[in-house]
């Protein structure tokens, strides 16, 4: 019976359907095509909370008497490349912005599961907040107390203003550029302002437009807040550091999506593994010496902040396999190092 599934996913949409990170999915409306196109499920719904959207739509079938429970998670999904422009009137993979944050997407419902009769199948909308750079790449958000962090690192060849920048990729690749950021010095990061230890800094450096280079007092904001939620900074298995990890790890003990061999991930350890409680999602880019020499993919992450200690170095934080705290320390600003930008909440 293949009007059972379509039916379902109608009648169980508005129970099951929610936003990821800061921001909401509203004003939802479902209609079903006539004739030739009565497969197509018609979706519409507003987005708030932000400008750019990573949109995926899904299904789920849950246990019952006469099928097997399965999931299904990419029916229709924009990937990274065509997110959607909440700002923009404009057609993005089957789906139409119509005015500011209000999106319609025509799915093919029933035809994805012709042969699934699902009493209890429903529908799932996920909008996963975040930014666009310069060079379109598009970045995922987390909200962690009162700051919002790219959840990614920055992988931008360009400035906000369109110029070039030194990016540097690990061993020279540019497949490691896109799965763990570039690295880039200090005085890149920069682009010639100057030192801030303010919060927040003020720094937009390389950041793209809107958000800035963290201080290393915004840094401090984000490590006390993981701290102040039961994670104590020290090496310890559940320690602020490994709180804020990916949990994306070689023969992680968390199993799923997060036990892989596959790039980006931490290397194993014995001991200690990512868990990724706040969604920060830490990634081991390693460094690169001003020697030219690379280092550390894949144990090491290092991540620049706005504050100078001397002409010479600047704060960084560093996260390590094995370890479970977050470290700060000064360091040689020529040392290519990886980025996350941050923004001010409105």
């Amino acid at each position: 019976m293949k009007s059972c599934l379509l039916y379902s996913v109608l009648l169980l949409l508005t129970s099951w359907t929610y936003a990821q990170g800061p921001g909401s999915i509203e004003n939802i409306d479902v209609s079903q095509g006539t004739g030739e196109e009565e497969r197509v499920v018609n979706i519409a719904f507003t987005l708030s909370g932000g400008d750019y959207y990573a949109i995926k739509l899904g299904i789920k079938f849950h246990e019952g008497d006469d099928f097997t429970p399965i999931q299904a998670d990419e029916i229709m999904e924009l990937d990274p490349d065509d997110i959607i422009d909440t700002h923009l009137n404009e057609t993005i993979k089957g789906a139409i912005v119509v005015e500011t944050g209000h999106v319609e997407l025509t799915w093919d419902g029933r035809e994805s599961f012709a042969e699934i009769d699902a009493a209890a199948a429903r529908l799932e909308i996920t909008a996963t907040r975040g930014l666009k750079d310069i060079d379109g790449n598009f970045y995922k958000t987390v909200l962690i107390g009162d700051q919002e962090w790219m959840a990614e690192n920055l992988r931008v060849s360009r400035d906000a203003a369109g110029n070039n920048i030194s990016r540097y990729c690990y061993d020279d690749d540019p497949d490691l550029c896109a799965l763990y950021g570039g690295l880039y010095t200090w005085h890149t990061v920069m682009n010639g302002q100057s030192s801030s230890s303010s919060s927040p800094s003020g720094v937009l450096g390389i950041c793209p437009t809107g958000w800035h280079v963290p201080s290393d007092a915004e840094w401090t904001e984000l490590v006390n807040y993981v701290v102040s939620q039961g994670f104590p900074n020290s090496c310890v298995v559940n320690g602020a550091g490994n709180a804020l990890k990916s949990c994306r790890q070689v023969s992680s003990p968390l199993g799923g999506d997060c036990d892989t061999s596959e790039h980006p991930r931490w290397n194993s350890d014995d001991t200690r593994h990512g868990f990724d409680e706040f969604g920060f999602s830490a990634l081991p880019g390693g460094c690169r010496e001003n020697d030219g020499s690379f280092y550390y993919l894949g144990t090491h992450g290092y991540w620049w902040s706005s504050t100078e200690g001397s002409s010479l170095d600047a704060r960084a934080q560093y996260m390590r396999r094995s370890y479970g705290a977050v470290h700060r320390y000064f360091t040689n600003k020529t040392f290519g190092f990886s980025l996350r930008c941050i923004r001010v909440i409105d």
